[in-house]
Parts: structure tokens; C-alpha cells; sequence
């Protein structure tokens, strides 16, 4: 529902790795946060409209007032109208959210690249191969990189800096 995974992207949960690219192709991180108070703010939202769409009943006033008459309720109370909501607001908030998986994607590359590859100190030239699929309510991205690395060597004195590739 446009919320990203908790399965795939808590592997490295309080770990980053960072990428300074020079392509200028960079998303985001999508924090969960955002995600849920949204799904929170539709699920009302649409409550109100299933709520409406159902239409009020006429329900009698109490007799034994001067005047009685007539007053008009809901025909769904606020629970059923919210349980009945909760999917469309499921829908919207992930076709607000749709980039939510890529980033995670994302993140979870750029940090096993850098937690797999502890002596690479440079990767430069990525190539990235980024498969996408949004559905109804869930969304899934997959990436495959392919970067090169090099090592930098440190001599005692430093004279000069060699490249290693990978």
C-alpha cells in the first residue's frame, strides 16, 4: 500500500551506505514515515466519502417532546464505513507512493556494495538494469548493478596514488 517493505529493507536498518555519483541519477529514500501518516489521512478520508455513498436513514426523534420529529444518522457507523474505505485508501496511497520499493531498492544496493566490499575505497562507472512492477496495492522493484572498483594504495611515503581496478 505504497508503505516500504519492512522484510526486505531491514537488513541494514540503521546502516547507510553512500554514493556520490557524477551521472546525477540519485532517488531518494522514501522513509516509512510518510507513507503511513498518508495511509492514516486516506483511510479517513475515504471513510467520510463510504460513509456518504451509503446514504443516512430517517430515524425517529423520541416522542413525548413538544415537538418531535425526524433526525437523520449514517446508514454505516464509522467502523464498517472505515473497514469498507481502507482498500480504496490502500490503492491511492500507492499510486502516491511509487517510487516507495525503488528506493528501498536503491538503498539496499548502495549499501551492500559498500558493506560487501569493504577494500574498495572508489566505484565509479554503475550500470544499472532497474525492473519495476506496480500493482493495485503493492509495488516491487528489482535492481542489478554492475559497478567497477578500485583500491587505492597507500605507499609510506606518498609519492604517488595507484588505481587498482576490479
Amino acid at each position: 500500500m505504497g508503505i516500504p517493505s519492512f522484510k526486505m529493507n531491514n537488513q541494514n536498518n540503521n546502516a547507510q551506505g553512500f554514493l556520490f555519483t557524477f551521472n546525477g541519477v540519485s532517488i531518494n529514500k522514501t522513509s516509512r514515515v510518510l507513507p503511513i501518516l498518508s495511509l492514516v489521512g486516506f483511510s479517513f478520508l475515504t471513510q467520510q466519502v463510504t460513509q456518504r455513498a451509503f446514504g443516512e436513514k430517517q430515524v425517529m426523534i423520541v416522542p413525548g417532546n413538544p415537538s418531535y420529529g425526524f433526525n437523520y444518522e449514517p446508514r454505516l457507523n464509522f467502523t464498517a464505513s472505515y473497514i469498507l474505505g481502507l482498500p480504496l485508501a490502500g490503492a491511492i496511497n500507492n499510486a502516491v507512493w511509487t517510487n516507495s520499493a525503488l528506493s528501498g531498492a536503491t538503498q539496499t544496493l548502495n549499501y551492500r556494495l559498500i558493506s560487501e566490499n569493504p577494500d574498495v575505497d572508489l566505484f565509479f562507472y554503475p550500470k544499472y538494469e532497474i525492473s519495476k512492477q506496480q500493482k493495485l496495492f503493492t509495488q516491487e522493484a528489482v535492481i542489478k548493478g554492475r559497478v567497477s572498483g578500485a583500491t587505492l594504495i597507500h605507499k609510506e611515503r606518498i609519492d604517488s596514488i595507484q588505481l587498482r581496478g576490479y
